[in-house]
């Protein structure tokens, strides 16, 4: 049975991961910068990589085995393949993140990576400038008799952060999530290519997305219920169609960028 998408009506829950602990929004006004930060190298043996604003409580923001470009990619909401440049260690090494914000409040979207550019500038020394390239893109746009654009009303609450969340490989679930974050989301974590929004659909969604990942340690059992990959997922579970095309895309080419001082 084809997965309908429902807009959201807002929730209270935090980016990186479930939590039913509420937090007051910060002000949307509000201009934060960390006023405390640690940035440490990941020990070698680490496992998995997060990113996450708020989780346990308060507004603390912790970033896990990700490297400088990772960040980058995230603070700018680009594809990796968007960061040009820059030395080997940008890539190569990884950094463990935190920081607490000089604003009371869980932050929305937009300030959670504004703080986020600013840390790159003042303990990285982030220097760059912009290009647009022709670059081989991803495309979400409506498949031929699928998702249509919903009658129900939007979610109501623009300040709250959507929810993403995996259980396991190939298993995605999405609440409070415009269509352009789900496209920006699933290029920084499943997909090789930048992902462009053509759908045209606005407000705010959940839904589930079940795919075969291409991963030796995530073959089904035996008995288990073959799962599509990821292009059929989304014409089938969700009405949409991803596919390849060539498109200009900006490009945030890396003129500056020091290692940090671990503290």
């Amino acid at each position: 049975m084809k997965n309908v998408l429902v807009p959201l009506v807002a929730i209270s829950l935090t980016a990186g991961g479930w939590s039913s602990q509420s937090h007051q929004p910060m002000p949307p006004d509000a201009q934060p910068a960390f006023e405390v930060v640690s940035i440490k190298p990941t020990p070698s043996d680490a496992q998995g990589s997060s990113i996450s604003m708020g989780r346990g409580g308060g507004n603390l923001f912790a970033s896990t085995n990700h490297s400088v470009k990772d960040l980058i990619a995230f603070a700018y909401l680009l594809h990796p393949k968007q960061v040009i440049g820059g030395p080997a260690w940008a890539q190569d090494e990884r950094y463990d993140v935190t920081g607490k914000p000089d604003t009371a409040g869980l932050p929305n979207v937009a300030q959670f990576q504004a703080m986020v550019r600013k840390l790159l500038t003042s303990h990285f020394g982030l220097a760059f400038h912009r290009e647009k390239k022709e670059l081989s893109v991803y495309t979400i746009t409506i498949a031929k008799g699928g998702a249509k654009e919903p009658k129900a009303p939007k979610s109501r609450n623009s300040g709250t952060l959507p929810v993403f969340g995996s259980n396991s490989p190939g298993v995605l679930t999405i609440q409070n999530m415009t269509m352009t974050s789900f496209a920006e989301y699933v290029q920084s974590r499943f997909l090789d290519k930048p992902v462009v929004d053509r759908t045209g659909l606005e407000g705010r969604y959940d839904f589930q997305l079940r795919w075969q990942p291409d991963l030796a340690a995530a073959v089904p059992a035996p008995d288990a219920e073959p799962l599509p990959d990821i292009f059929t997922a989304f014409q089938q579970q969700l009405g949409l169609r991803l596919g390849a095309a060539k498109a200009p895309a900006d490009t945030l080419v890396i003129d500056r960028l020091d290692r940090p001082a671990s503290n």
